[in-house]
């Protein structure tokens, strides 16, 4: 990225690794990494001032909670302005060998490292909403255990009919008839017959989650496709120059950024994914090691400061799933919140020189 001057890699100091079998490979811990897990930060705000954060990991009937009570008002209130202005979603995963990624993971690692075999990670399910009406920050009270509200899809208006290859036991178990819609696509069981995804027995196509308060019921059984035409659409180019405030800087350098497609973030609608080392589908990122990616507000050629999609999240709550079940010990998979934008040595807008997002 651009040039900054601070990272908070530190935080409160509040980490799993403090205590005890809470958090590691293994069913003896609380949150066994083995399996996928959710991961929940709430953004505690009164009057306009961020007052107190809070990480939940959640794992079936198990649950981890990490109040960060020992952060002081200062260090709050510093983060007040950009977690209310916005900030950048970066993602990475990269890693070493244990002497220099002992500070992360030991224990319960050891003596491992992190390299070329390191196998995949997932983050799916990325949700921005805010805190439940009436809930009052008290570092001492653990939050309720509750069920997560249902969520319904629509199929996209645009979104083109393809053949789905069947994965696991999918065919076996009737999968296609009985899916409906996951993971951000809807599906159609043919019978084998011809029809817009060619011959194939099961079609899919994309679909979002509808935000809370639309309107409509809950979707019904998916309709027979019909076939619509490609749509087409152009980039923009990349503008002439970039405006903040009331000062306007030269152009941001002609930097590709690497588009890897759409991804449904129920809360920031028409995101984009660009980075590399990964792929996107649906609701759901998948990334390699060393490689890394970063949340755009549209679909751009080039990068611009402007195209990053801000999350606002003070008064927030930010969900998504994580699935570290192939990503071993001295491998890091980050999730970085970033104050925007990077600004270069001359104080101009920069992308830096890390294609990685």
């Amino acid at each position: 990225g651009g040039e900054y001057t601070y990272c908070d890699r530190i935080g409160c100091s509040e980490s799993t690794r403090k205590a005890a079998a809470v958090y590691g490979p293994g069913s003896g811990f609380s949150i066994d990494t083995r399996q996928p897990f959710e991961v929940r930060s709430e953004f505690f705000e009164r009057e306009g001032e961020l007052v107190g954060l809070r990480t939940t990991l959640v794992q079936q009937a198990k649950q981890v909670v990490l109040t960060h009570a020992s952060c002081d008002a200062g260090y709050l209130k510093s983060l007040t302005a950009p977690l209310k202005s916005g900030m950048a979603l970066s993602i990475t995963y990269w890693g070493q060998d244990a002497s220099s990624m002992a500070w992360l993971d030991s224990p319960p690692c050891g003596n491992q490292e992190c390299g070329a075999s390191a196998g995949q990670g997932i983050l799916s399910n990325i949700s921005i909403a805010p805190i439940l009406v009436g809930a009052v920050f008290d570092p001492r009270v653990e939050p309720e255990a509750v069920d997560p509200p249902k969520k319904r899809w629509a199929a996209e208006p645009w979104a083109q009919w393809e053949c789905h290859h069947y994965v696991g036991n999918q065919q076996e178990a009737n999968w296609c008839s009985n899916v409906g819609y996951e993971d951000g696509f809807e599906y159609y069981n043919t019978g084998g017959q011809e029809n817009v995804c060619g011959f194939c027995w099961c079609c899919k196509r994309a679909a979002k989650l509808l935000l809370p308060g639309d309107d409509g019921a809950p979707p019904a059984a998916p309709a027979p496709p019909v076939w619509m035409p490609p749509p087409t659409a152009a980039l923009a180019p990349a503008p002439a120059a970039w405006t903040t405030g009331a000062s306007t800087t030269a152009a941001p350098e002609k930097v590709p950024t690497l588009m890897k497609g759409s991804i449904l973030i129920d809360g920031a609608p028409g995101s984009f994914v660009a980075g590399s080392g990964g792929s996107v589908e649906g609701s759901a990122l998948t990334i390699q090691h060393n490689s890394g990616f970063t949340i755009f507000s549209k679909e751009e050629k080039y990068w611009q400061p402007d195209g990053i999609e801000e999350l606002k999240l003070l008064g927030k709550t930010l969900v998504y799933t994580v699935d570290l079940s192939k990503v071993g010990c001295a491998c890091n998979l980050a999730f970085y919140l970033i104050a925007m934008p990077a600004m270069g040595p001359q104080g101009l807008p920069s992308a830096g020189t890390n294609r990685g997002g």
